[in-house]
């Protein structure tokens, strides 16, 4: 013990309590935020991959999407040959400018079209004015509500124009019948083969709509109070997504039956 200056054991011991107490708290804060699972990534996220390993929640959809910064990212999914979220545009070689989807493991343009033409359901950060979804073209995008930031496939509103038949339940509701469709007829309960051609948002289950023209269609299916099974032509079909209660909307063209 002659060797050390007096006082020099005691700050060592000090230094090493002070070592160990700030790698506790260190050990510490990690595990908290592991466990609380906070987003965390330096840099700005500009795909799904990252918004993920940035501990942002990712949606349990087909493919996954994930919400970061007001924006959705969608995984990309390799699905056999078929990259189902690259997309390019087909006036590349081609004729008729149509989106085409491109092989994973091949340069090679495929001469198929777009998921989205081929399917009536949509994504909506990758949907564009033109495209054709089912036998329905996008005629206008925009915000449902341009005031909140929430992701588009949750604060949009998309028109598709193209006449289309459906067949399900007209209703044409009193006024005490409900506070969003009272004095209204509206569309309900469509069959299988008609939500083939009703444009859909993707894992959306909603297949409604009430009438935009509705002096028309309280004329053809009066009186109030009615109901039953109906077969209609549709035009001007509006799918709107917002986190409060709506309804989709279409222009009804004419009855084929009821």
């Amino acid at each position: 013990m002659g060797n050390f200056r007096p006082g020099y054991i005691p700050i060592v011991i000090v230094i090493v309590i002070s070592l160990l107490a700030l790698a506790i708290t260190g050990v510490g804060l990690y595990y908290r935020l592991q466990k609380e699972k906070q987003p965390v990534f330096f840099g700005e996220i500009t795909n799904f991959t990252e918004c993920a390993a940035a501990g942002y929640p990712v949606m349990e959809s087909y493919p996954r999407r994930c919400a970061a910064g007001g924006q959705t990212f969608t995984e990309v999914i390799a699905n056999g040959n078929i990259n189902t979220n690259t997309f390019v545009n087909s006036n590349i070689n081609m004729t008729t400018n149509t989106n085409t989807v491109v092989s994973s493991n091949t340069n090679n343009t495929l001469g198929v079209e777009n998921e989205l033409m081929a399917s009536h359901e949509y994504i909506a950060d990758q949907l564009k004015v033109g495209d054709k979804v089912a036998r329905m073209t996008v005629a206008a995008i925009s915000k449902k509500n341009p005031e909140i930031d929430l992701p588009l496939s949750l604060n949009i509103e998309v028109t598709f124009t193209g006449q289309e038949t459906a067949t399900g339940t007209y209703t044409y509701y009193k006024e005490a019948d409900s506070v969003y469709n009272g004095n209204m007829v509206c569309f309900t309960d469509i069959d299988e083969k008609s939500r083939q051609y009703i444009p859909i948002l993707q894992d959306d289950e909603r297949y409604y709509f009430c009438f935009i023209n509705q002096d028309f269609a309280r004329e053809q299916f009066g009186p109030v109070g009615s109901t039953g099974i109906a077969t209609v032509v549709i035009d001007n079909y509006i799918d709107i997504h917002f986190p409060s209660e709506g309804w989709n909307t279409a222009e009804l063209v004419s009855v084929v039956s009821k």
